[in-house]
């Protein structure tokens, strides 16, 4: 899977700026992850994912985050109804706009597998077949550099001085990659070449 190094307009230090910013927000992006999942995501199995990107728009040198929660409500898909995955959603607006490309993504679920009969076989839940199909078909968007947190957490009772209790969000497990070494790592572990 070959993703976009670079484009006209982007240089190497504006990459290496973006990836830093993106780094140093990453703490609230997982935040922002969590409370999408908690609180936007609506799906008729109770299987909630929020998802926070990060985007620069080449064009207005504009570094811009946006989430969104994962949709769906019906049990059976409507016929002509996209999947709306988290991510999905959350990059919408980046996939229509040839200028911007997404700097990262976190992507956030108390799941660590879509399946709940399936048996894990990653500290968190990774994006779907679709999604992952989605990366590879929008390389302008996703690149080389693009880079994939994916976060576990649980949410726990927690117990305040006045006798009154709050929940919280924990984070169990987080992976981070690029999109080359989160496709090299399903291909290694599925022989799934289906995203060449």
């Amino acid at each position: 899977m070959n993703f976009h190094k670079f484009e006209k307009g982007v240089t190497e230090k504006v990459i290496e700026e973006n990836k830093e910013r993106f780094r140093d927000d990453i703490d609230r992006m997982i935040a922002s992850a969590i409370y999408q999942a908690e609180h936007e995501a609506n799906s008729h199995r109770k299987f909630h994912v929020g998802a926070v990107a990060a985007t620069y728009d080449m064009g207005t040198h504009e570094y811009q985050v946006g989430g969104s929660g994962n949709y769906k409500p019906w049990e059976v898909r409507p016929e002509g109804e996209e999947k709306a995955c988290a991510e999905r959603l959350a990059t919408e607006d980046a996939r229509n706009d040839d200028t911007v490309y997404v700097v990262g993504i976190v992507i956030a679920s108390k799941e660590t597998h879509a399946d709940p009969n399936a048996h894990a076989e990653h500290p968190t839940l990774h994006p779907c077949p679709e999604c992952q199909q989605m990366f590879a078909d929008n390389p302008g968007t996703f690149r080389d550099d693009t880079l994939l947190v994916t976060v576990h957490y649980t949410v726990e009772e927690v117990l305040n001085d006045d006798g009154t209790s709050d929940m919280k969000a924990k984070v169990v497990s987080r992976e981070m990659f690029t999109l080359p070494e989160f496709h090299d790592l399903h291909i290694t572990q599925k022989g799934d070449a289906s995203l060449n």
